[in-house]
């Protein structure tokens, strides 16, 4: 009897029906929230999960713990969310060298109230299949990731003397701004040495090629450099320079490195920002009256989009020496004409690093 009392007195049955409305939007927000994390972007599981509880429970506040109160309008409460909401969505926006990053999980924050809302209203159908709509909607974007995020570009530029003296010291720089995905920044590997911090190196020493990573221990993303080919000649450039985005781009032939910058570093002192740039820098010599000289250089990215889940190794191919098909398109002809069938060998050495992502490779 005196249980009964309690359960009418405190009417528990029913505050319990709502209890298991937000316990089914918190799992809706999880939901939404599993796919942000495992994209790895700013906004995750718990925050997505706390905005679709909180969202159900104003909502619920709102429509049924104000019934003592005559003429009381239901919607005044509920209708603070979706201003209020909006702010922490802000807060997950960001625009860098004219880009702007953060749209879609600003966009699925705001609609992940909605979802609590509706749930919180008593239109769990409808709230539970909005929900996954949203995973859904933000996941078709993976389908099409090797479109915008691999592939190569060949860089060339041509200097033209047009008059009747020839021209002298002819210089070029080529600046290239590293974003990888929504990573604004790369770490730099060079004959295996990575490179964190700003500095200028021979373009000797680096080779034909160099790689920049969006994740030093698990990459998911790799831009990659080779020296182009012009005339059967490589054209490697004099000097490359390393730096923050800002420091680069504010100068061009007066750069100078500063070693204390790590442009990896979100938390600088000097910018609060973590942006990488590199810039070669070539020199044409002179080039004679009516007389032109060129350079080059490739840029490509690695997305690793077609590789299978279940894939323990992935081997991504650059080569110095560029390729071309024959004229009936059947097999590649190598630069230099002395390997008709553009044959080529390779050594793979694969080294499994000891970090927080490593697992044991079998059957490699």
């Amino acid at each position: 009897m005196e249980l009964e009392n309690l359960l009418e007195q405190y009417d528990l049955l029913y505050q319990g029906r709502l209890l298991l409305r937000i316990v089914l939007a918190t799992f809706m927000g999880y939901l939404i929230g599993y796919e942000r994390k495992n994209r790895e972007k700013n906004a995750g599981m718990r925050t997505h999960a706390i905005v679709c509880m909180g969202s159900a429970l104003i909502m619920i506040v709102s429509k049924y713990s104000f019934r003592d109160i005559p003429d009381y309008d239901a919607s005044r409460v509920a209708a603070q969310i979706v201003s209020g909401i909006g702010f922490l969505g802000a807060g997950v926006i960001f625009i860098r060298n004219n880009a702007v990053s953060g749209l879609t999980t600003a966009a699925g924050i705001w609609a992940t109230a909605g979802v609590g809302m509706a749930i919180g209203a008593g239109s769990c159908l409808l709230g539970v299949c909005s929900g996954v709509l949203i995973v859904i909607t933000q996941m078709i974007v993976l389908n099409n990731a090797s479109s915008s995020e691999h592939g190569m570009v060949s860089i060339n530029y041509t200097a033209e003397n047009i008059g009747e003296e020839a021209v002298d010291d002819i210089d070029i720089r080529i600046l290239l701004d590293t974003a990888l995905g929504y990573q604004d920044y790369a770490y730099y590997t060079v004959n295996g040495e990575m490179i964190e911090q700003e500095c200028m190196i021979s373009g000797s020493q680096a080779g034909s090629m160099m790689f920049g990573y969006d994740n030093k221990e698990d990459p998911k993303i790799i831009a990659y450099s080779v020296n182009g080919t012009v005339g059967g000649q490589q054209c490697i450039p004099e000097q490359i320079a390393f730096g923050h985005w800002n420091n680069l781009a504010s100068t061009v032939y007066d750069f100078q490195p500063n070693p204390d910058m790590t442009f990896t570093n979100e938390y600088n002192v000097q910018y609060l920002t973590a942006d990488s740039a590199y810039a070669l820098y070539y020199s044409l010599g002179t080039v004679p009256p009516q007389e032109t000289r060129t350079i080059g250089t490739n840029y490509g990215v690695y997305a690793n989009a077609d590789v299978q889940q279940n894939a323990r190794v992935s081997v991504n191919v650059s080569g110095a020496a560029p390729m071309r098909l024959n004229a009936d398109k059947t097999a590649y002809l190598s630069g230099d004409g002395n390997d008709p069938e553009g044959e080529l060998s390779l050594d793979v050495l694969i080294q499994n690093f000891d970090s927080a992502y490593a697992d044991v490779l079998n059957n490699i």
